[in-house]
């Protein structure tokens, strides 16, 4: 009850558009899980005093923050651009546009989890992410149904550093080659679900 209690006042903290932000200017790493199903939920006005307050942030974890638009992504772009782990897992309104755009800023990004995003990472957003994000080592696209083979090998060309990449439930992958010189770091994939993929993907 106590971590509820804390988490209530802590994204109650941030959501409150008069909040000085002076106490957290600092802050290295913010994480929004770990209430259940008590947990809080934070809205834009509190993703904008983060990414307002806390430029030296490195690590944050926005998952399942159902409440949150496009504006939250692009706050966070002009904020804090030294992100290197990310996490907005199940958040399902954020768009292939405000996904693009955070890559072309958040260029240090190393971890990223967009697991359940379903409209942020068509193939045209990881395009993006593939020219601006190169240093992503894992990412996650888990159930991302519009994600396809075109997305898929842009990575390759782009994002070398890559050691592991989920794509659990990306039922248009019908190609991927694991074996791709491109990903020579590649050592986990996850194609549980894909459903098209064919023989000849998976015997690589």
């Amino acid at each position: 009850m106590i971590c509820i209690f804390i988490c209530h006042i802590l994204i109650d903290f941030f959501n409150t558009p008069i909040f000085h932000a002076s106490h957290v200017k600092y802050c290295h790493y913010f994480n929004n899980r770990g209430c259940g199903k008590h947990k809080p939920q934070l809205v834009d006005n509190g993703v904008e005093t983060i990414a307002n307050s806390c430029h030296d942030l490195e690590d944050l974890d926005l998952s399942k923050s159902f409440k949150l638009s496009d504006w939250s992504l692009y706050a966070l772009a002009h904020g804090c651009q030294k992100l290197i782990k990310l996490n907005i897992s199940g958040c399902s309104s954020f768009s292939d546009n405000a996904l693009a755009y955070l890559s072309s800023y958040c260029r240090q990004l190393k971890v990223l989890n967009l697991c359940g995003c379903v409209k942020a990472a068509p193939d045209k957003a990881l395009k993006a992410i593939r020219y601006n994000c190169s240093q992503l080592q894992p990412l996650n696209l888990g159930w991302y149904e519009e994600v396809g083979d075109a997305g898929v090998t842009s990575l390759e060309y782009g994002c070398h550093d890559l050691h592991a990449l989920d794509l659990c439930g990306c039922v248009l992958i019908i190609e991927c080659d694991s074996r791709s010189k491109q990903l020579a770091h590649l050592r986990s994939l996850d194609l549980y679900y894909c459903r098209n993929i064919t023989d000849r993907a998976m015997y690589a």
